[in-house]
């Protein structure tokens, strides 16, 4: 089951409930959700509910369709944009670099500024 990106996931910045067809994260695995539903998860929410102690919830179904659940407006984070995952793969590059280069260096830093300069330049060169 592929989801349709909708309109509503333009319009929904994160905060509250997303609309009804938006297609979102999981921001957090909680007790209940961990093993069928981990941080990242793609799920598409169904329908808005209020139980009887008067928690506003989200009914949502995973991407396979076979595993939904209900949770707070807490537990959701709108999709990630490429500009989103090329920057965190670019953080996750640069924390590379920066491990590898303190461990050749034996903790001598002096020199990692020009590191990572040349090396932000390097990537600009092969984008």
């Amino acid at each position: 089951m592929n989801f349709t990106i909708s309109t509503n996931n333009q319009n929904w910045d994160g905060n509250g409930m997303p609309p009804v067809g938006t297609v979102c994260e999981i921001a957090a695995s909680t007790p209940h959700l961990h093993i069928k539903h981990p941080e990242g998860s793609v799920v598409k929410i169904y329908a808005h509910f209020t139980d009887d102690r008067g928690i506003e919830l989200a009914a949502f179904v995973d991407e396979i369709g076979k595993v939904g659940g209900v949770c707070t407006s807490k537990c959701f984070r709108p999709l990630k944009t490429q500009e989103d995952k090329k920057r965190e793969l670019l953080i996750e590059t640069v924390n590379g670099l920066i491990d590898g280069f303190m461990k050749s260096s034996g903790g001598d830093y002096s020199k990692l500024g020009a590191v990572v300069v040349d090396y932000l330049s390097l990537l600009k060169k092969l984008e």
